[in-house]
């Protein structure tokens, strides 16, 4: 059983290492070098922002994905997607389960009307994965973003809670906990 929880102080080393780790931050477009000190100072000025959620998807103790939304208009009520799945173990479709828990998370406990997110335009993958569970592509904005010296498109993606696939995964809320079960 997989279960998305709020994230705790005691996740932050292994944030760390990921946010430090180029599998990660080549995708995220942030800059190592991330430190434990910094990412403290961090997570304590963020307790009770009401303009992002952090949260943990793991499965029996073992971290499988980071993830959250940044940025939340509390009118509109919609915010930005981050996800950073265990560079270890990605394409496993860990990342389609993260997002749909996030997403749920989302629309059912916190209330959001719309996630969005920015998704490198040659970052396949995670354009079918998004579409999988219902983001559409609204929009594209070409040569948006410089990597390795190449202008590439990004594409705008976003969800409303009658867009996602909720059929896809069986799913149980508890307080402000989610869980998967698996067939």
């Amino acid at each position: 059983m997989i279960k998305l929880r709020r994230l705790k102080e005691q996740d932050l080393q292994t944030r760390v290492d990921w946010m430090n780790n180029p599998k990660i931050y080549e995708t995220m477009h942030f800059t190592p070098p991330i430190t434990i000190e910094k990412t403290l100072e961090w997570f304590q000025n963020n307790k009770g922002n009401v303009s992002r959620i952090d949260l943990v998807v793991e499965e029996e103790g073992f971290i499988l994905a980071m993830d959250g939304l940044t940025g939340i208009d509390n009118i509109i009520r919609k915010g930005e997607s981050y996800t950073m799945v265990n560079p270890e173990h990605k394409s496993k479709g860990i990342g389609t389960k993260t997002l749909f828990l996030k997403s749920i998370y989302a629309f059912e406990v916190a209330g959001v009307k719309k996630i969005w997110a920015f998704i490198d335009g040659d970052n396949i993958a995670s354009i079918k994965m998004c579409e999988k569970i219902g983001y559409k592509v609204e929009g594209v904005l070409r040569n948006e973003i410089l990597r390795d010296g190449v202008l590439i498109d990004r594409m705008y993606m976003g969800c409303l809670e009658e867009d996602l696939k909720k059929e896809l995964f069986n799913y149980r809320i508890e307080n402000d906990e989610i869980f998967l079960f698996e067939d």
